[in-house]
Formats: structure tokens, C-alpha cells, sequence
């Protein structure tokens, strides 16, 4: 368990890492393309079972990665939260000492989760918007079907009157 929470620490640190996409090269359409290939790996509804919670979890990491660096925007601004991160870190280092880096992982670390955790929610609210959707489509193709059926009935109750 502490080795799968180490290695998601790291994933959740390092998106490209993540996605298996080259540093700094990856473009819009490289990045889109190595999410979709894990996102048919890890998506929690192929993975139930004893691994459904692991699974559910590398996927928040993973969708998390690939909204942080689908975009020019979003690439830009990884490495500025790095950049700045770096900047702290040695700044504690300097002036704290090793309690003051820690304390500034544990902050970074918690900030991380929240990302992931907002990027889920939206997952999750653009699936069951989706859900909602065929839910709807189904229901109108059901009704359809129902007066198709009908119509048949009545012509075949029609045809049948005038047969008498």
C-alpha cells in the first residue's frame, strides 16, 4: 500500500510521467492520444473488483494529468507552479532547513490532491451529463417505437374490419 502511494505521489507530481509523453515535447495531439490509449487501460468501469480503488484513483491521477497538459495554457502553467515551487523550496532550504521544505511538500502535496479532485468531479459531471443524454435519446427512440407499434396495430385492425 505505501509503494502504491509513493508511486501515485510521483505520477501526481509529474504529468508527463503519467501519460508517458516526452518533457517539454509533447504536443496537443501526442498528449490526447497517450490519455486515450491509458484511459482504456485504467478507467474504473474495466477495473472493478479488488482493484476497483486503486484503479479509480490512477484514473483521477491520469485525468488530472492529461486536463494540466492538454493545452499550450495548461503546460505553461505546470511549469510555472514548478518554477515557483523550485524558488520555495530552496528558499526554505536556505532559510528553514529541512522542516521548512517538508512543510512546504505537504502543502504542494495537498494542493495536487485538490487539483485531481476538482478534475474528477468534472470528469464525473461530464459523464453523467453524457449518461443523462442516451438516457433521453433512449426514452424518445422507446417512444417512437411505441407509436410505430401502434400505428401497425391500428392498420391491422383496419384491414381486418374491412376483411369482415
Amino acid at each position: 500500500r505505501d509503494v502504491i502511494e509513493q508511486g501515485m505521489a510521483q505520477l501526481r507530481a509529474d504529468p508527463w510521467l503519467m501519460l508517458g509523453v516526452p518533457r517539454g515535447e509533447a504536443e496537443d495531439a501526442a498528449v490526447k492520444m497517450a490519455f486515450r490509449k491509458l484511459a482504456l487501460k485504467l478507467h474504473p468501469d474495466k477495473n472493478q473488483g479488488s482493484n476497483g480503488p486503486v484503479s479509480t484513483a490512477l484514473f483521477a491521477c491520469l485525468y488530472s494529468a492529461y486536463e494540466t497538459l492538454a493545452t499550450e495554457k495548461g503546460r505553461a502553467g505546470w511549469w510555472k507552479r514548478r518554477e515557483r515551487e523550485e524558488a520555495e523550496r530552496k528558499a526554505a532550504a536556505d532559510h528553514g532547513g529541512a522542516g521548512a521544505v517538508e512543510e512546504l511538500e505537504v502543502r504542494w502535496n495537498r494542493e495536487r490532491r485538490e487539483r485531481e479532485r476538482e478534475h474528477f468531479k468534472e470528469w464525473g459531471r461530464t459523464q453523467q451529463d453524457t449518461l443523462r443524454k442516451w438516457r433521453m435519446a433512449d426514452e424518445r427512440d422507446g417512444e417512437r417505437r411505441r407509436e410505430e407499434e401502434e400505428f401497425r396495430n391500428l392498420r391491422l385492425m383496419q384491414d381486418q374490419v374491412r376483411v369482415v
